[in-house]
C-alpha cells in the first residue's frame, strides 16, 4: 500500500494510525480492513522489525503515548498454577502472581525478554501489549479494552526464504535452518507426530547436526529467555550402548553433550536445557513430557 513504509532491513511493511484510539480488538479489526484483509497489528517478532518501529516513533513520529500492537499473553493452568492459586488465595496474593506467563506475537513467535520495560510484563489481568513512550518505546502489558493508537503491519515474504520453510518458522539464512519452539508438552514420539505435519509433511524434532546449527538454536533459546527443557531429534540407536544419531542418522557430536552426558542407556531420546547450558541431555522417549522444537529439511 502506498502510504505505507517498507524497512528494508527488518524486511518490515508498517504504519503507524495516531488520533482515534481504539480497544485492542477494535485497533486489530481495523489494521486487518484499513489493508484489505493482508494485514493485522503489528507482529515485531526479531529485533531488526521492533527496533525499525522503535526508530521511527522517536525519530519521524512525535505523536501518541501508547501504541498496541500484535501480541499478547497466552499460557496454560497446570498443577503448578493450581497450588499457587489456592496458596495465593487463603494469603490474599492472588494478583500478584502470573498465572499466563508466555506472551506470543501473531506470527506464534515467543516476544523476546529484552523487548519489555522495567517491570513489566506487570499483570495477570493485563493480557495485550503495547509500545509506550513513557517506558522509553519498550514494550508494556495492558488491559484490552483500554484504547491506544496502533500500529499495524502487512506479511512481506523474504525473497530469499525457502518456500518449504512455514511462515511461523525461524529462517536462519547461514545455516539454512527453518525451526519453531513449540510450548505444548508432548513425549519424544508425540512430538514428532506433530512436528511431521509441517513444511508439507516434511516437518520432524529438530536435527541439529552442524555446530552452526546447533549453535544458533541454543543462542536463540538464550536470546528469548527460554528456562523449560525442549526435545529435539536425536536417539539412541542401540539397545546396548551409548550410541547417539541424529534422526536423519547423522552422529551427534560429542561437543554438544552436557557434561556427563548421555548418562543412561534408558535414556533413548534428548533434550536442551538451561541448567546444562543449553547443551544435550539424554531423557526417555515415552516418559517425559517436554516442550520440543521442530525443524523443516531445506
Amino acid at each position: 500500500m502506498n502510504d505505507y513504509i517498507y524497512d528494508l532491513d527488518a524486511n518490515l511493511c508498517f504504519q503507524v494510525y495516531t488520533g482515534y484510539a481504539l480497544s485492542f480488538d477494535n485497533a486489530q479489526y481495523m489494521c486487518n480492513y484499513l489493508t484489505g484483509g493482508a494485514g493485522g497489528l503489528a507482529s515485531l517478532s526479531t529485533t531488526k522489525k521492533f527496533k525499525a518501529v522503535q526508530h521511527f516513533l522517536r525519530d519521524k513520529r512525535k505523536d501518541g503515548t501508547y501504541f498496541w500492537v500484535g501480541s499478547e499473553q497466552s499460557g496454560n493452568w497446570d498443577y503448578h498454577s493450581f497450588y499457587y492459586y489456592v496458596y495465593y488465595y487463603y494469603y490474599g496474593w492472588v494478583n500478584k502472581f502470573h498465572f499466563y506467563d508466555y506472551n506470543y506475537w501473531s506470527d506464534s513467535h515467543k516476544v523476546d525478554y529484552k523487548l519489555w520495560a522495567s517491570g513489566e510484563p506487570s499483570g495477570n489481568y493485563e493480557q495485550c501489549n503495547a509500545i509506550t513512550r513513557r517506558k522509553n518505546l519498550e514494550l508494556m502489558d495492558s488491559k484490552c479494552s483500554y484504547k491506544f493508537d496502533y500500529i499495524c503491519d502487512i506479511p512481506v515474504l523474504e525473497p530469499d526464504r525457502p518456500w518449504q520453510c512455514d511462515s511461523d518458522y525461524v529462517f536462519h539464512r547461514e545455516s539454512k535452518l527453518c525451526f519453531k519452539i513449540v510450548h505444548l508438552k508432548a513425549n519424544a514420539y508425540q512430538a514428532q507426530d506433530k512436528c511431521s505435519s509441517d513444511g508439507y509433511g516434511r516437518g520432524r524434532l529438530a536435527v541439529l547436526n552442524t555446530m552452526e546449527k546447533f549453535n544458533h538454536v541454543k543462542e536463540h533459546l538464550i536470546e528469548l529467555g527460554e528456562t523449560r527443557p525442549y526435545l529435539v531429534g536425536a536417539t539412541q540407536t542401540s539397545m546396548w550402548w551409548e550410541w547417539n544419531e541424529w534422526n536423519d542418522g547423522t552422529l551427534v557430536n560429542s561437543a554438544v553433550w552436557a557434561h556427563g552426558e548421555p548418562s543412561s542407556i534408558y535414556e533413548d531420546c534428548a533434550d536442551l536445557r538451561r541448567e546444562m547450558g543449553y547443551k544435550l541431555n539424554d531423557v526417555s522417549c515415552s516418559y517425559r513430557s517436554l516442550y520440543f522444537i521442530c525443524d523443516i529439511p531445506i
